[in-house]
Order: structure tokens, then C-alpha cells, then sequence
């Protein structure tokens, strides 16, 4: 008991005198889309890993799957659609040879992050592949 009440203390100490216990806010400004430009890093989207994107102007601009430094042509790009705290991209990118549809819609959480989802449009298959995404600012 005396245990527990030391180590809830020293938590509580800690918590009180600042302690990083969590990731420090990012600014993020949907007043204006341009508010979003700069790079971001996409991670969750299945097994392939992280995809890296840059916002320039509100619209996705870059792609590069896997974070490598190969850029995917972007052949189509929309600007962002913002409602609330709610941010949806549409663009396409050349993989392999064919260029493939991709919707990001997410949401601006407390910390900066936007978390969401990724849509890929597989135009050979004629389905659509959806996987929970989170994306942070780099």
C-alpha cells in the first residue's frame, strides 16, 4: 500500500512539475488550406509501412511510397476540402506503370496529428481498398 501511494505520488509530481507525457501540440490552421502545406508522413495503412506526402497550396503535391525518396508522378490533385476539424484529399498517383485514385479523409486531432482514413481505388480490380491512417507533421 505504502508502494502504490509513493509511485501515484511521484506520477502525480511528475504530471504536476510538467513532465513530457505526451507529444507536444503541433499548429495546425484550417482557416486557410495552406494552413496544412508542408510534409507529411502517413503511417497505419496496412503492411506497407509509411508513405511520406507534401501539401503545397492546400493540395497534395508528392508522394512518395515508402519514405524512401522515390517520388510517384502526381497525375491529379484536388485541394483539400475542410468542414469543421474534417480534412479530405483527393489525388492521383502513377504506381507501377498505372495511375491510382487515393482519398485521405481525416480528422485534426488536439495533438496536430490527423487521423483518418486512406481509400485506394484499384482500377484493375474495380474495388477499393480502405485502411485507418495516421498522419504527422514532419
Amino acid at each position: 500500500m505504502l508502494i502504490r501511494i509513493s509511485l501515484m505520488t511521484a506520477l502525480t509530481a511528475g504530471l504536476m512539475a510538467g513532465c513530457p507525457m505526451s507529444q507536444p501540440e503541433t499548429s495546425v490552421d484550417l482557416s486557410d488550406p495552406n494552413g496544412l502545406d508542408g510534409n507529411w508522413r502517413i503511417t497505419g495503412a496496412g503492411s506497407s509501412g509509411a508513405d511520406c506526402v507534401t501539401v503545397a497550396n492546400g493540395q497534395i503535391v508528392r508522394r512518395d511510397g515508402g519514405c524512401d525518396g522515390s517520388e510517384d508522378e502526381i497525375v491529379a490533385s484536388e485541394p483539400a476540402s475542410i468542414a469543421g476539424n474534417r480534412i479530405v484529399w483527393t489525388f492521383a498517383s502513377v504506381v507501377g506503370d498505372n495511375p491510382v485514385p487515393f482519398t485521405l479523409d481525416v480528422t485534426l486531432q488536439p495533438n496536430g496529428t490527423l487521423s483518418g482514413s486512406v481509400s485506394i481505388t484499384d482500377l484493375s480490380a474495380g474495388g477499393v481498398n480502405s485502411s485507418q491512417i495516421t498522419m504527422t507533421r514532419e
